[in-house]
């Protein structure tokens, strides 16, 4: 598996892909069938993410295979309604029926919950003095939230967590095609759980007013969200949510233990910390790869290269978030440009402009 054969890297005049990732691609091994395109300055990588002439489904991709399992099991169905997938107008939809559940009343009814469950992940630490930060609290705090989130009881919380937190995220990445089969398996018991407790919510006389209920009772225009739409929601929660939360619970730890001015600001002036995770977000070039992939629905020209249709375009957010636009004049390179170092000092600035 050596993906850097055929890997090409899509960067402009002055734009620097960045150590980490310059280390990714020349020691880490990925599924040796990606050809894949990094995009990493700012301009470029955001014409990607906002272009309607790139997808976001695997489908699109010219190296996707179709599951094993057949294109009938409860995962295909659902993913299929996930909003990465939905065409423009299904989007739209979907975004207005669960815009209520994400209301500031119904997050303020679960938050009680979801406090108990963080409180109870430090409880567990043995040791105050002495532990593993990454899998002792930033590995548990985001997926067991979720779980509350959605009404999972406590006793359910290692199905949701291991079951769809370590599975879903591996069966949507690309980078784990090879093994996409297991981890699709892997995902289904989670989900038939929750599908049953989406139905058990929907045949109450009161389907109550929590995440779930509110999303079985919205309707607008005459529309409503079935049960499969719900659970492909959850879905979206657990891998955009969870995975990428737990890089940020690790990624804010270390920016504030390396810049004790910022972590005292941030003590002092609790109402900066919105801003402040994004800085932290902005400063750390972010702990994953990239965005979502996209693959071109045709052939075109991106940076003086040509991404041909099909192909896996990556946006850097990493070097992405730390580049200095060099003016309107845009280069192409087929390798890593010089890393240029960043400051978290600009946390209060943007913590107060946030």
């Amino acid at each position: 598996m050596d993906v850097a054969k055929r890997v090409a890297v899509v960067t402009g005049g002055g734009s620097g892909m960045g150590r980490a990732t310059a280390e990714l691609l020349r020691e880490q091994a990925f599924h040796k069938d990606i050809g894949a395109w990094m995009v990493s300055p700012h301009d470029l990588a955001a014409f990607v993410l906002r272009s309607p002439k790139f997808s976001t489904r695997m489908e699109d991709w010219s190296n996707y295979r179709p599951s094993r399992l057949g294109q009938d099991t409860l995962y295909d169905q659902v993913r299929k309604l996930t909003m990465v997938n939905a065409v423009p107008d299904e989007h739209m939809r979907i975004r207005r029926l669960t815009a209520p559940a994400f209301s500031r009343r119904v997050m303020d009814k679960i938050e009680a919950n979801i406090r108990d469950s963080v409180t109870g992940i430090f409880d567990e630490i043995e040791n105050p003095g002495l532990f593993d930060a990454a899998t002792g609290i930033a590995a548990q705090v985001p997926i067991r939230s979720i779980a509350r989130m959605v009404g999972v009881p406590s006793e359910a919380e290692s199905l949701f967590e291991h079951g769809l937190g370590w599975n879903l995220n591996r069966a949507q990445d690309p980078m784990h095609a090879a093994d996409r089969d297991a981890y699709i398996e892997g995902s289904l018991p989670g989900l038939q759980y929750l599908l049953d407790a989406i139905v058990e919510h929907r045949n109450a006389a009161d389907p109550g007013d929590d995440f779930i209920g509110t999303l079985i009772t919205t309707e607008i225009d005459g529309q409503r969200l079935s049960d499969l739409d719900i659970l492909a929601v959850i879905m979206g929660l657990v891998t955009a949510g969870a995975d990428t939360a737990v890089d940020l619970h690790t990624l804010a730890i270390k920016a504030l233990l390396t810049h004790p001015d910022q972590r005292a600001l941030l003590r002092e002036r609790p109402e900066l910390m919105e801003g402040a995770i994004i800085e932290v977000l902005r400063w750390s070039a972010h702990g994953k790869f990239g965005a979502i992939p996209r693959f071109p629905l045709a052939d075109i020209e991106l940076g003086g290269q040509v991404l041909e249709k099909g192909s896996f375009v990556m946006p850097m957010l990493g070097p992405s978030w730390v580049d200095r636009p060099s003016g309107p004049t845009r280069t192409a390179s087929t390798s890593p440009a010089t890393t240029r170092a960043t400051s978290c000092s600009g946390l209060a600035r943007t913590c107060a402009s946030g």
